[in-house]
C-alpha cells in the first residue's frame, strides 16, 4: 500500500475526530490520550484491508 494513502487516512481520521493541533501541548496529549491508540489501530486495519483487496 502507498505510504501517502495511508498518510491520508491517517490525517482524515484526526479531522473526523474533531482534532486541532494548534500547540505542542496539545499534541503531546494527543499522543498520550487512549483515543490516539485506538485511532491508529483503526487506521492499521483500514490500510491492511484495503491493501489486501
Amino acid at each position: 500500500m502507498p505510504l501517502i494513502l495511508l498518510f491520508l487516512l491517517f490525517w482524515t481520521c484526526l479531522f473526523f475526530m474533531g482534532v486541532a493541533i494548534n500547540t505542542p501541548i496539545d499534541l503531546f496529549m494527543l499522543l498520550i490520550s487512549p483515543r490516539w491508540l485506538a485511532l491508529i489501530g483503526i487506521s492499521l486495519l483500514v490500510a491492511w484491508f484495503m491493501g489486501e483487496s
